[in-house]
């Protein structure tokens, strides 16, 4: 559905509209990249996860089962539970900046 570099660049994308005004982000360079090692925290995932839930059409109550420890993680998660087949990265990117 989609590929590891096109979710990398969906998930930094959900990481910066997450970080508050002038917090800088460390930008995830490997789907294997845990959480902590790019100051990701509980609220940041809760909001980053928000965002991919969206644009996958995760339904609200299963996006709330998601706890991924990985970017890698999360990816699985999203592209098992989507509501949809195929996305285009570029035109999802759009509407998230």
């Amino acid at each position: 559905m989609i590929s590891d570099e096109d979710f990398l660049r969906l998930f930094n994308v959900a990481m910066a509209l997450a970080k508050p005004v002038g917090k800088a982000t460390v930008k995830a360079q490997s789907i294997d990249v845990r959480f902590q090692e790019i100051d990701v925290d509980s609220l940041d995932l809760l909001i980053i996860g928000m965002y991919l839930c969206d644009a996958f059409a995760v339904p609200e109550a299963k996006g709330k089962e998601m706890r991924p420890e990985t970017v890698g993680q999360m990816k699985e998660f999203l592209v098992a539970n989507a509501g949809i087949s195929t996305m285009d990265v570029e035109a999802t990117i759009q509407v998230m900046a």
